[in-house]
């Protein structure tokens, strides 16, 4: 009997000593539980602004609905039919276009003929944030000719030929408006996912929007600035700490 108390006794300490050990959040031991080191959030702003940037190239309403996660009511149960037709975007792709043919100056009485000719161009839209625009990625060169024409009224009307190179766009594709060579290296840092160029110092700009409406971010130079600078009297000077007038 003494023998099963002890037993009992061993247990019961063992036991205890193992629920007060602390639980390992690290992977040194096999069987421990491991709990994977958090991910920064992404900001909401940038969050917002890539699910925009994602819509370049959606043509109908119904695509920019899915890519944003709008839940779409197809249907009118009233009427049995949709509620609404929406147009078609026109999207970024090679379509005719309206181009001079050359340099279109003359002498006295002389013309050109024909001014102008259609070819293919890059035009349509991209994404509904306005960050990307519609570029060409593959450009080719078509022989236009026209007829150069002279009218004087002392001579016979006569005409010549001219051959005129005219860019056509084979191909097109949305772009960044904002590149990287538009960043000042030692300001920003270029995010392609974002079309533009974020400030180092973001963390500034987050604190500048704290002091507005008399600061707001300059993007450019990376600066919280006054938004009106003002003109001070005599025995003061504008402080760009405070945007006030102060005694210098």
């Amino acid at each position: 009997m003494f023998n099963l108390i002890i037993l009992l006794l061993t247990i019961h300490c063992t036991f205890s000593a193992r629920l007060s050990e602390p639980t390992s959040s690290s992977s040194g031991s096999s069987g421990a539980i491991v709990f994977p080191s958090a991910q920064r959030p992404q900001s909401q702003q940038n969050s917002f602004d890539i699910a925009l940037l994602r819509t370049a190239g959606l043509r109908n309403v119904s695509d920019i609905f899915a890519a944003l996660g709008i839940h779409e009511e197809n249907e009118d149960p009233l009427a049995g039919r949709k509620k609404t037709n929406y147009a078609e975007q026109a999207v970024c792709e090679p379509e005719l276009r309206t181009v001079e043919v050359g340099d279109q100056r003359t002498e006295s009485g002389e013309i050109f003929f024909p001014r102008c000719v259609r070819v293919l161009r890059c035009g349509g839209c991209c994404d509904i944030s306005d960050r990307m625009a519609c570029t060409p990625t593959k450009i080719s060169h078509r022989d236009v000719k026209r007829a150069k024409i002279r009218l004087r009224r002392s001579t016979t009307p006569s005409a010549s030929s001219q051959t005129i190179q005219v860019e056509v766009h084979d191909e097109c594709r949305c772009m960044c408006k904002v590149k990287e060579e538009h960043c000042n290296p030692s300001l920003h840092v270029y995010q392609a996912d974002l079309c533009k160029c974020a400030c180092n110092n973001e963390q500034d700009a987050v604190a500048c929007r704290n002091m507005a409406p008399a600061k707001s971010w300059d993007n450019n130079e990376c600066k919280c600035k006054c938004r009106d600078v003002k003109h001070c009297p005599s025995g003061t000077e504008f402080s760009h700490d405070t945007c006030n007038c102060e005694a210098s």
